[in-house]
């Protein structure tokens, strides 16, 4: 039992040393639970705006609560501060205090007393909600990052031991939370089975994750064993560091094949070298605070091992931003480039004087969020805006002088034009007001707002949902004696999907018939690329531009996909119109 007392000793010092953040969570926990599950409010009513604009309030004065809280706990654990009476002292947690208070404020209010179009009417007199939102976020990511921070320098560990000791204190506060709240849920089984009907299940959830959930979160993050179990030391430190390794030996091998293949990494190789590098730092970290002797020595290096990925991510992000510009993903795409070259240039450093690599990350993580959010002419918003005016402002130059410009020059401006109308937030709206008092005779709705490509937003949870669209001006019909208009859907309910050889269906007015079969795995391939790769339009419209040949000769031109691809990575529905010419 003596696991179960360092538990309990260990969730004392936690409702002791963050009650104000605990408190708060437990308000917003109550808070939804009578907009969800207790209340039948109707939306807009009186009471239904005070409970979601104290709801909203307190979620956001959790993130300042949780880092005065971090730093207090490590200023008093060290001797700088032994009361939050020293007021010169803590003045400082007054004022961030002050400035989560402003935030939280305002965003209360617009999500409890403002409407959308109160919303819209502040922005038309010039009083946009989207640079306060940058700042919002960008506030709530500092005090997370800052308060991590506080919670391992309080740990009095390594940053490679913390790491360790976090995440296996992280996995067993999710276990006590998830113990809790199935044991809950079995006994409210029981109680309406057997007593009487209950009806609030979600409501004893949430306050079960509020009074339990959190505070083990916070347990498992600040509060550091002596030691791990073997168990543990040999997962972390001997089997993830294997499965990594085996991973990165196929990326290698890859890279061999494209230096010998003389061939441009594909689309996928940026993904998979991000996601690996990614695993790969924190493996390793992990890994190094919990092995010794030559095992350790070659995990010191093993970081280096991954500097090769970096050059295949930068020819895989300048291909897609040379060709279609910068978007959010290809945004973060760079600040991770950036992380990763800053971190194995110190890494080296620190491994010239035997030392870890310290609480180093946690200043880098912060400089990228400000800049990600708030640096002007750097911050995502100006990166997109910058990178993708250029092709609206040439398709309109060219349209306004009268000159001729084809369908994918059309596909691509529109793609941009969103892009910035989407993510460009305050710089994206200055730009398109600029270029609308500029060019008062130029038709946008037409031109550009309506869409000739697009995907949907998935409606399938975890599934890919994809929707393409193309006119089709010109068929050459000349060297075929038929042609036929297709119009075919087909979902796995029914029987799986054969994309490689798909039926081909035609209606002459009375009946449906089969006139051919074409090989769509190639196009369902190019289309799952643009969907994975943060594709614009033009990706969508350029994946079935090029006519399918068929097995029989035949040409199958395609003005219609929608696509949807299942976790497993089949395909479970493919629905296509288009024109098909056969002998």
């Amino acid at each position: 039992m003596l696991w179960f007392n360092n538990l309990k000793e260990d969730a004392k010092g936690i409702f002791k040393e963050h009650p104000a953040s605990i408190l708060t969570v437990l308000i917003f926990a109550v808070c939804t639970a009578l907009l969800e599950d207790i209340l039948n409010l109707k939306n807009g009513s009186g009471a239904w705006r005070v409970i979601t604009f104290i709801q909203t309030l307190s979620l956001g004065l959790i993130f300042g609560f949780v880092l005065c809280e971090s730093n207090y706990n490590y200023k008093k654990q060290i001797g700088r501060l032994t009361s939050l009476f020293e007021i010169r002292k803590s003045f400082v947690y007054i004022i961030v205090m002050v400035i989560s208070l402003g935030l939280s404020l305002v965003h209360a209010y617009r999500e409890g007393f403002m409407s959308s179009k109160d919303v819209s009417a502040l922005s038309e007199r010039g009083f946009s909600l989207d640079i306060f939102y940058r700042f919002l976020w960008a506030y709530i990511l500092i005090c997370v990052i800052s308060a991590w921070f506080f919670m391992y320098k309080r740990s009095g560990e390594s940053f490679e031991g913390y790491s360790v000791k976090a995440f296996l204190g992280s996995l067993k506060a999710l276990a006590v939370y998830v113990v809790v709240a199935i044991g809950a849920l079995c006994i409210l089984w029981v109680f309406d089975a057997l007593i009487v009907s209950f009806d609030y299940t979600g409501t004893v959830e949430l306050l079960i994750a509020a009074l339990v959930g959190y505070p083990a979160l916070l347990v498992g993050l600040s509060k550091m064993g002596e030691s791990m179990a073997k168990f543990s030391r040999i997962m972390v430190g001997y089997v993830f560091t294997g499965l990594l390794a085996v991973a990165a030996v196929i990326v290698y091998v890859y890279i061999l094949k494209i230096i010998f293949t003389m061939t441009f990494p594909s689309n996928e190789a940026y993904s998979i070298t991000t996601a690996l590098f990614a695993t790969g730092l924190v493996i390793i970290t992990m890994a190094q605070g919990c092995t010794e002797g030559r095992i350790l020595k070659i995990l010191k290096a093993a970081p280096l091992f991954f500097a090769p990925f970096i050059i295949i991510q930068i020819m895989c992000l300048a291909m897609r931003i040379g060709q279609y510009g910068i978007t959010t993903r290809r945004y973060l795409g760079i600040m991770f480039i950036v992380f990763e070259v800053i971190y194995l240039i110190y890494y080296v450093y620190r491994l010239k004087k035997q030392e870890g690599i310290g609480g180093f990350l946690f200043p880098i993580a912060l400089i990228l969020v400000i800049v990600y959010y708030l640096v002007p002419g750097i911050n995502v918003y100006a990166a997109i805006t910058g990178s993708q005016k250029g092709v609206v402002l040439s398709y309109i130059e060219a349209a306004v002088g009268g000159e001729a410009t084809t369908s994918q020059e059309k596909a691509k401006a529109r793609s941009a034009y969103r892009q910035i109308v989407n993510n460009g937030n305050a710089e994206g709206t200055h730009f398109v007001k600029e270029l609308e008092a500029k060019y008062p005779d130029f038709k946008f709705d037409e031109e550009l707002k309506e869409s000739d490509s697009y995907y949907f937003e998935d409606t399938f949870e975890n599934d890919k949902e994809i929707y393409a669209y193309k006119d089709v001006d010109v068929i050459d019909v000349s060297r075929y004696e038929h042609i036929a208009v297709i119009s075919t859907h087909t979902d796995d309910n029914d029987a799986e999907i054969d994309v490689s050889r798909f039926e081909l269906k035609a209606s002459n007015g009375q009946e449906v018939q089969t006139v051919g079969y074409a090989d769509l795995s190639f196009t369902v391939k190019e289309l799952e690329a643009a969907y994975d790769n943060d594709g614009i339009e033009y990706d969508y419209t350029h994946a079935i531009s090029t006519p399918v040949v068929t097995p029989d000769g035949g040409l199958l031109y395609l003005t219609r996909v929608y696509l949807r691809i299942g976790e497993d990575g089949d395909v479970e529905y493919l629905d296509i119109d288009g024109y098909y010419a056969y002998h």
